[in-house]
């Protein structure tokens, strides 16, 4: 990889360090990371587009570094690869850097396109159970589970349509923060979508909760939403993005069927938080109750 960061950046890399996807290397007293790109290069025009913004208005990000050609991407053996110059250390996140972040990162809707979440997650649920009817008979662990989880999307769908809330702020936010996320992980501008603020907050927590079991609740309660907010979190707290993400890392052979089995073991532990969180927002903002969860 040395002599193809020469060749197609003119940096002459003495010492070269392969972490998983990631070739670190420090030139002129800089450090870069050489880095695997994996999304869908249409996204890639928008995601520099964004980290130039960030950058020109003081907001600190990687900086992506353009090859000789004056290309984002580089292509090599196959694969593409982004070169980015880093200045921050690799610490691993807590709530208070996420909440910050969300803060200080606001964006326009005007300037960019905004999926909505009910469309995203109902493809995303057809999706899965067309995935599970063509593999249910090899991954008979996910068969017998996928049920509940569709049905719970199913009602966070129902709760975010009944409710008929919609963001007016939107933050550079990113496609997953989770509990061992470092510093790297949040200012990377591969990372990068425009969403509803706490979308980060939200997945961290439940996957803080599902690595450690640790009571999530207390952190919740300390979040200073507004009304329209608390809807649009809790909607998304009770859509199982961790599940899902977890299936398809099972049928793209990324990880075992049994990697499942940390949300799996702890539905009903789960459910008693997803109940207490929404009698504590009944009795804040007024929001409606899901019944069966109610009984949990």
């Amino acid at each position: 990889m040395k002599n193809a960061i020469n060749y197609y950046y003119n940096i002459d890399v003495e010492d070269i360090h392969q972490k998983n996807k990631n070739y670190k290397f420090n030139y002129n007293n800089e450090q870069y990371v050489f880095t695997l790109f994996e999304d869908d290069i249409s996204n890639i025009t928008n995601i520099y587009n964004i980290h130039i913004q960030l950058l020109q208005n003081g907001l600190y990000c990687h900086q992506i570094i353009l090859n000789v050609n004056n290309e984002i991407l580089t292509f090599i053996d196959g694969k593409y690869y982004i070169l980015m110059k880093i200045s921050i250390n690799n610490k691993k996140i807590d709530i208070d850097d996420i909440v910050n972040f969300s803060r200080n990162y606001i964006v326009y809707r005007n300037d960019y396109t905004v999926k909505d979440w009910v469309e995203l997650w109902s493809k995303k649920t057809d999706y899965i159970e067309y995935q599970v009817s063509q593999f249910g008979i090899k991954y008979q662990l996910i068969s017998s589970s996928a049920a509940y989880y569709i049905g719970l999307s199913e009602t966070a769908i129902s709760y975010l349509n009944n409710n008929k809330v919609k963001s007016e702020v939107y933050s550079i936010s990113h496609r997953r923060l989770k509990y061992n996320s470092t510093l790297f992980d949040l200012y990377n501008p591969i990372n990068f979508i425009i969403d509803i603020p706490i979308r980060d907050i939200c997945e961290y927590l439940k996957d803080m909760y599902f690595e450690t079991e640790e009571d999530i609740i207390n952190y919740i309660y300390k979040l200073n939403f507004d009304r329209q907010s608390a809807v649009l979190f809790f909607s998304r707290l009770l859509y199982p993005t961790y599940y899902f993400d977890a299936i398809e890392s099972c049928i793209d052979n990324e990880a075992e069927e049994k990697s499942i089995l940390k949300y799996v073991n702890k539905v009903n532990k789960f459910e008693s938080i997803l109940s207490n969180i929404m009698k504590y927002y009944k009795k804040i903002y007024n929001l409606e109750v899901i019944e069966w969860l109610i009984k949990t």
